[in-house]
């Protein structure tokens, strides 16, 4: 009977066990590391400060380099997008420095464009980051799909383009592997808090 008790107390035991680790907080995985969704909603707020490119992954394998290999990481292939940035402010204010790879005639060249830009930015109630701007004399409003996460004390904003989004980051004639992109997973990382 003694056999039979310490049988049981040890089968419960397993199973309170069980039922609280799976209640533990909700965690994703993104390049096997484990991570923790701060919001299911974003508010403008919890955008305030500086956020530094730190990731950008394609769905396909391109090759930009010219080098013998290609790589859905699309910063190991170029260091075209390396300095792209937000700074949110509170009152509504964004400065950004955005970043284009436009090939040339040959496919074998490729021109990089950047500049940093001053606009207005609010979130939707789809958590779609919404910048807005002047251009050739047009007020334009560019959505992006955003979820915000946290791995330890770090914050981090995952923009998700889709196909056609992903043109405007790479222009290409549609002579290359690049023309095959229809999704770029951007990870920006919080740097300050203003």
């Amino acid at each position: 009977m003694k056999k039979f008790t310490n049988l049981v107390g040890g089968m419960m035991l397993i199973g309170i066990t069980v039922f609280f680790q799976s209640c533990e907080p909700e965690t994703m995985s993104l390049n096997e590391e484990p991570i923790t969704t701060v919001d299911a909603t974003i508010e403008r707020s919890s955008l305030v400060g500086r956020w530094e490119l730190e990731s950008m992954d394609s769905d396909v394998a391109v090759n930009l380099n010219f080098d013998e290999s290609s790589s859905t990481d699309i910063l190991s292939e170029t260091r075209c997008f390396d300095n792209m940035f937000y700074t949110f402010q509170a009152n509504g204010d964004v400065t950004t420095g955005q970043a284009k790879l436009d090939f040339g005639p040959e496919d074998d060249e490729f021109k990089c464009n950047y500049g940093e830009y001053s606009a207005s930015y609010d979130v939707n109630d789809q958590n779609e980051l919404e910048v807005t701007f002047e251009y050739n004399g047009s007020t334009l409003t560019e959505t992006k799909s955003i979820s915000l996460y946290e791995e330890g004390t770090e914050e981090f904003m995952k923009v998700t383009l889709s196909e056609m989004e992903a043109s405007a980051y790479v222009d290409d004639p549609g002579t290359t592997v690049a023309s095959e992109i229809e999704e770029i997973i951007m990870v920006y990382k919080k740097v300050t808090i203003q």
